[in-house]
């Protein structure tokens, strides 16, 4: 065997494997198990600061919403946070999913190269 051939199977054996874990990530983020968000420690520990104002104040209160707002972007963004992990969840289901048929056509294609060069080699005999 040449070492091109070697090299092309160990390119095969390296893609099929990223591809595989790929579509294995893509089914383990669908899943029921919740995964924390990166960001919402920061977004919590900022909440969590202390206010200058009482807690039961009308001023204090007043400055809690405001900061809620700043930290949420908009007054409308802060309906579901929920629904936000779950499309994020969604999301990097999908991206792991086009990297795998990504990595699966990737195979293909180097497949498909080597039958060709195959090919090639019986025509010439």
């Amino acid at each position: 065997m040449r070492a091109l051939d070697w090299f092309g199977r160990l390119v095969i054996a390296v893609m099929s494997a990223l591809a595989t874990l790929s579509l294995i990530a893509s089914f383990a983020s669908v899943s029921n198990v919740p995964l924390p968000m990166p960001g919402s420690e920061r977004v919590a520990s900022v909440a969590a600061r202390d206010d200058p104002a009482p807690p039961g104040s009308a001023a204090g209160s007043r400055e809690q919403a405001a900061r809620e707002v700043a930290l949420r972007g908009s007054v409308t963004s802060a309906a579901g946070p929920e629904s936000t992990r779950e499309l994020a969840r969604w999301l990097e289901a999908l991206t792991y999913a086009v990297m795998a048929l990504a990595g699966f056509a990737a195979v293909g294609v180097v497949l498909l190269l080597r039958i060709g060069s195959h090919l090639a080699r019986i025509a010439e005999r």
